[in-house]
């Protein structure tokens, strides 16, 4: 299984298996969700996201965290194995806003079939 690898503005690193030859890229900011959206969307067996900060906005189906959430969701609904693994902690500038946004993100993915979960060590995941 090769793999697909990628970094979005928001220090995201989404690993993806795909049978494709394997690819690293930079998506810039405001391009990342219609990328993102676009691989998973042709993930084949898994799916595997290391997300330091995953903010919904469910109530702006749009919006493109959401979108992505979606996908993960889609891909589920395929037979893909999606992965999850939320950073427990942090939020940007010492915000203490992670927990109940990362929080919020586990509970909706998990809704949409999506094995999501907060990684037990901070360090983990927010270098």
């Amino acid at each position: 299984m090769k793999s697909l690898k990628w970094m979005m503005g928001a220090a995201v690193l989404f690993v993806a298996r795909f049978a494709a030859a394997e690819e690293v890229r930079y998506v810039p900011a405001r391009q990342y969700a219609d990328a993102l959206v676009s691989e998973i969307g042709k993930a084949s067996s898994t799916v595997d996201a290391f997300v330091y900060l995953f903010t919904l906005y469910s109530d702006l189906p749009d919006n493109p965290t959401t979108l992505v959430a979606e996908a993960l969701g889609a891909a589920v609904r395929r037979g893909v194995r999606v992965t999850v693994a939320l950073d427990q902690g942090g939020g940007f500038g010492g915000e203490p806003a992670g927990p109940a946004e990362n929080l919020a993100a586990r509970d909706f993915l998990k809704a949409r079939g999506v094995d999501a979960y907060l990684e037990d060590d901070p360090a983990t995941l927010h270098a």
